[in-house]
């Protein structure tokens, strides 16, 4: 998986709006359009997958998204 970390603290702004601010960072910086978000189960809220597949993971820190690439198995 290649990819960038992003924090978001917020507690007022849900996943989805947290989500699409990290795609387009990372779409302007990198060039190219993300494919998988992992964050922490304790900030996991439903998104709809045309937005973007998002996945609960108990290794990513409270607040942050693991936003990039996955690879192709």
């Amino acid at each position: 998986m290649t990819g960038m970390l992003w924090l978001d603290t917020d507690p007022k702004k849900p996943l989805v709006q947290k989500v699409v601010e990290a795609m387009r960072y990372y779409s302007n910086k990198y060039g190219g359009v993300p494919t998988l978000c992992q964050v922490n189960p304790k900030d996991y809220e439903p998104v709809n997958p045309a937005i973007m597949q998002v996945e609960p993971m108990r290794y990513i820190l409270p607040g942050h998204l693991w936003i990039g690439i996955q690879d192709k198995a």
